[in-house]
């Protein structure tokens, strides 16, 4: 990666901040979506992609199947035909105010071991090939900071469709890592 995009290492540039145009305005990068999963209520599905077409190495993102954008060649020293490595989950940025680990939670705040209704999760997870194609990807590495505020737990293939489910979050708050 160039100065630009160091995946957040020195320029704090990390997902579609640097280097992104976006191409049609149906949905806001970072902005909210007009309805929520609840916890032990109705859930709520946001199908996101991030693919590329056959041709030049070009990744596009879309959501719930409309491309809003791709991302800048220019921002890669190298071009770079599949994903080979992929990050998916949540951060939470604690600064320790008053000494204490931060309120804030991760997804809906409740632990992975509560389930994929109930937990945020990311349904059908799937890599690119190569050709651009699909490809079913065991996500097998997983970093968790501090498990008794924040977890990932891996659920394996999804049994109706291609892909793997992960659950990810916490409750985080001012005792959770003590």
């Amino acid at each position: 990666m160039n100065e630009m995009n160091d995946g957040g290492g020195k320029s704090n540039c990390i997902n579609q901040e640097c280097g992104f145009i976006q191409t049609n305005n149906q949905f806001a990068l970072g902005g909210a979506f007009q309805k929520d999963s609840t916890v032990g209520g109705d859930l709520y599905f946001v199908h996101v992609s991030l693919y590329r077409v056959t041709g030049p190495a070009v990744w596009w993102l879309s959501v719930n199947n409309v491309a809003i954008g791709y991302f800048n060649p220019d921002m890669f020293p190298v071009p770079f035909i599949e994903s080979f490595h992929n990050e998916m989950g949540g951060r939470v940025l604690n600064t320790r105010p008053g000494g204490k680990h931060t309120m804030t939670r991760m997804g809906s705040g409740m632990l992975p071991s509560a389930g994929l209704n109930n937990a945020a999760s990311i349904a059908y997870y799937m890599a690119i090939n190569s050709n651009g194609g699909d490809q079913v990807d065991d996500p097998i590495n997983t970093i968790v900071t501090n498990a008794k505020c924040y977890d990932v737990k891996d659920f394996g293939r999804d049994d109706n469709r291609p892909g793997f489910d992960v659950a990810y979050g916490g409750p985080g708050g001012i005792y959770c890592d003590q």
